[in-house]
């Protein structure tokens, strides 16, 4: 498959699952989920819950599986011992899964908890960003991780392994006049890494700068 084909659900998905949102508080997930709609984003959200009917106002639905049709992208935001239980959940479903959670290959006993995450997500057809990273930024689709974003696309790619560099290089880019094409966090870099989305950035006619 094409590289550009390939990444499109990733920089311009149409249905986004969040899995780790609360019907109860405030968790990642439900930050998530409010900042792709401030943001503007207009494909599908479907919160993950296995008990709530609703959340942030939208049907959930209780696993992965259960959701009608492909999931480009995925946003698990759960325990790390639960996440390779997620990702199977999606076999053959989910095109590419983000793993916010922490407590992998970056922590003394997160070793084999990786390695069997990344197992998971090669045995359900699934790539894998993260674990430990924030997600992806990309302004054409309106899709964010964090607030205070810009929606006007540009012409600069970034490959960042830092969440939180991430949300200053966004920002403080903005505020210098620069615009992204996009940006993505791959925190442990456990499957897709740094080199891949070079080349999905070097074959985007958007992009005129990589970082």
């Amino acid at each position: 498959m094409a590289t550009l084909e390939q990444f499109k659900p990733l920089f311009h998905p149409q249905t986004i699952a969040v899995v780790g949102a609360s019907a109860t508080s405030v968790s990642g997930g439900n930050r998530f989920i409010r900042n792709l709609r401030n943001f503007g984003y207009a494909g599908r959200i479907v919160p993950i819950h296995p008990s709530a009917s609703e959340i942030e106002g939208l049907p959930a639905r209780r696993s992965l599986a259960d959701v009608p049709g492909e999931i480009d992208y995925a946003y698990v935001a759960v325990a790390a011992q639960k996440a390779a239980e997620v990702l199977r959940s999606g076999r053959g479903k989910v095109r590419f899964a983000q793993v916010m959670s922490s407590g992998f290959g970056e922590t003394e006993d997160g070793a084999g908890l990786e390695t069997g995450l990344v197992a998971a997500a090669r045995e359900a057809g699934t790539r894998l960003i993260g674990p430990n990273c924030l997600g992806v930024f990309s302004p054409a689709a309106r899709v964010t991780f964090t607030e205070k974003t810009l929606p006007e696309p540009g012409a600069v790619g970034i490959v960042c392994q830092s969440g939180g560099l991430g949300i200053d290089i966004i920002r403080r880019g903005q505020s210098r006049g620069l615009r992204y094409s996009g940006l993505v966090t791959i925190g442990n870099a456990a499957d897709l890494g740094a080199s891949e989305l070079l080349e999905y950035f070097l074959e985007d006619e958007s992009t005129k700068v990589i970082g």
